[in-house]
């Protein structure tokens, strides 16, 4: 059984298998991220849901046991976005040698992997940052840990136990600062290798 939270800035609800399966449910073991999720960017209070998970019989991928390759995996996966023409091309090439489908997992644990880390994907697969920044950049830069619910199997597994309002005035600043400092380190892993090209890009790896 697993303790978890989600917030949000509108009203908190757990999704049904449809929406599910349509746009993974993410939820954090830390009561605190939940609230600073629900504040932050509208800067008003926000809703908190806490839920218990039944993990059992439930196939699960836990990501902080995994090389950072399965990381990039789900973030390709799990975000909407549409790239040009030639990040797409890395991608496609990149998944057919390393990529692992989200598709046989009903849960995944592991650092936050959503569209916030478009530019970060951006700069990968254009061979802008190296594959070992990518990871000190995971590992060190403060990113949280989620819990996505992405199959039909998941809705039935969670137990709403309470709902939380979450109040601005207590978590915003701290939410705004877990923010500045990922952008700050994303910044300064760019930095570092501006005008660099990585020749043996992400085609070339070998795990």
């Amino acid at each position: 059984m697993l303790k978890l939270y989600h917030g949000s800035r509108d009203e908190v609800y757990i999704p049904n298998s449809e929406e599910i399966i349509h746009d993974w449910f993410y939820l954090t073991e830390d009561k605190n991220i939940a609230c600073e999720r629900a504040v932050l960017g509208t800067f008003k209070d926000g809703q908190v849901i806490e839920c218990d998970l039944q993990v059992d019989g439930l196939k699960i991928l836990y990501m902080d046991n995994e090389p950072i390759t399965m990381w990039l995996s789900v973030l390709i996966q799990r975000g909407k976005n549409t790239y040009e023409d030639n990040v797409q091309t890395n991608i496609k090439a990149y998944m057919l040698k390393h990529g692992t489908s989200m598709a046989k997992y009903d849960v995944i644990i592991g650092k936050a992997a959503d569209d916030a880390f478009i530019p970060l994907v951006i700069e990968f697969f254009t061979g802008h940052i190296s594959l070992e920044s990518v990871q000190r950049y995971v590992e060190s830069s403060n990113l949280f840990d989620s819990v996505y619910i992405k199959t039909d199997r998941g809705p039935n597994a969670l137990q709403l136990i309470e709902q939380h309002r979450a109040y601005a005035d207590d978590y915003l600043t701290e939410a705004q600062n877990r923010m500045k400092y990922i952008r700050t380190a994303f910044k300064d892993m760019t930095r570092k290798t501006v005008g660099r090209t990585y020749k043996k890009l992400m085609l070339d790896i070998n795990y």
